[in-house]
């Protein structure tokens, strides 16, 4: 006599056997299913929102220092930026994907639109 319940398996579904079928055409299930970490597909910029890729810290603040910013200390990843009578912390490292929110903060604290911004 059996002390627990038998396991029952699922009965396989068009979209399954679609599935297994794709796999086994394409390639292996190794080259679908999460060897890559993102979700089973190689990453793609044009997948991403608005169809941009994401923008590096390096690169928007080398666009706000050819905009007139100057940096005036530096104390690890902290930098201050000055520009006239304002001051702002540029507190991201070099390396770093800035994403749609952070890119609106930046925009937002720096005196520009997002748009503007990119276009910097």
């Amino acid at each position: 006599m059996l002390d627990h319940a038998p396991t029952v398996r699922p009965t396989a579904t068009a979209a399954n056997v679609a599935k297994v079928r794709m796999r086994s055409v394409h390639g292996s299930a190794a080259d679908t299913v999460g060897s890559r970490g993102h979700g089973g597909q190689a990453r793609n910029d044009s997948a991403l929102p608005y169809g941009r890729s994401m923008a590096k810290a390096a690169r928007i603040l080398a666009a706000l220092k050819r905009d007139g910013w100057i940096e005036t200390r530096r104390a690890g990843s902290h930098r201050v930026l000055a520009k006239g009578d304002q001051q702002r912390i540029w507190a991201y490292h070099d390396g770093v994907d800035l994403g749609g929110p952070a890119m609106a903060r930046i925009a937002r604290d720096y005196g520009y639109t997002v748009d503007e911004l990119r276009k910097l």
